[in-house]
């Protein structure tokens, strides 16, 4: 026996049995949200991407998540914590503080006996990332990296004799 069918405003109502009772499905029709759904979606999503720092692919797949989830919130809180422990978020942050910044400036110091000014520059512009807390780790390896593998200015010798005088 066919399943039946009636239309309604254009659209194809069907009933399905399931599990003993019967349940309509509209198959036209697109789901629409709530203006309170979107709202608690939205800020799911803002709470998610305050947290954590998720790469494009990721980030999308947890957006889906938290669309489909019952209660979006909960579910972007559980994101947080299961991100938050997964190893591979792990490698990609870590905690780079200005400390970091002092230790590259040490360094520099007791191999050149001095910074120069393109370091300087550059080692200026690494604080005021880490402060707005652009930088990763990795980022900040290379950019570390990048300094100590500039070429020095003066040589050695014309530089001590420069701070003797």
């Amino acid at each position: 026996m066919a399943s039946p069918t009636c239309t309604l405003k254009n659209s194809k109502i069907r009933n399905v049995k399931s599990k003993g009772y019967e349940a309509k499905i509209n198959r036209s029709r697109p789901v629409t949200r709530s203006r309170q759904r979107r709202r608690t979606e939205k800020a799911a999503i803002t709470l998610l991407d305050k947290q954590i720092r998720l790469r494009a692919l990721r980030r999308a797949s947890a957006i889906k998540q938290i669309r489909n989830a019952k209660k979006p919130l909960t579910k972007a809180k559980q994101l947080i914590r299961h991100y938050s422990r997964s190893t591979l978020y792990k490698e990609n942050t870590g905690s780079i503080d200005l400390s970091d910044v002092q230790e590259l400036r040490v360094k520099l110091i007791r191999r050149d006996g001095g910074i120069f000014p393109p370091q300087t520059d550059c080692l200026s512009k690494l604080e005021i990332q880490i402060i707005e807390g652009e930088v990763l780790k990795k980022e900040f390896q290379e950019t570390a990296a990048e300094i100590l593998n500039m070429p020095q200015v003066l040589s050695k010798a014309c530089f001590l004799l420069e701070w003797e005088n």
